[in-house]
């Protein structure tokens, strides 16, 4: 099916440019933010699987999804939560100005 190898080739794209990047970031870090796009495929791995895909990329997506939640070099994550850390992000403060 085409709509699995289009999944596989976006997670292997991942997998490829975690090797070289020292926060373990499947996606190239640059003016976009980097949690939505490490949510992504962690998602695109769960949708992957659920269609009939392999479990090859599930620990590169678990790896992924441990990044947007706070394992990554800031150590917090930058999804808004009810605890301090979470809340007092520059991320959290854009949101709540309305920007």
């Amino acid at each position: 099916m085409k709509l699995l190898a289009d999944m596989a080739a976006q997670l292997r794209a991942g997998e490829g440019q975690v090797k070289g990047d020292p926060f373990g970031l499947g996606t190239v870090l640059g003016q976009g933010d980097a949690s939505p796009h490490a949510f992504g495929l962690a998602i695109t791995n769960a949708l992957y699987q659920r269609y009939g895909g392999s479990g090859a990329y599930r620990a590169f997506a678990q790896d992924q999804l441990n990044f947007a939640l706070g394992a990554n070099g800031w150590g917090s994550s930058v999804e808004p939560a009810d605890d301090y850390t979470a809340n007092s992000t520059l991320a959290f403060a854009l949101a709540a100005a309305g920007r």
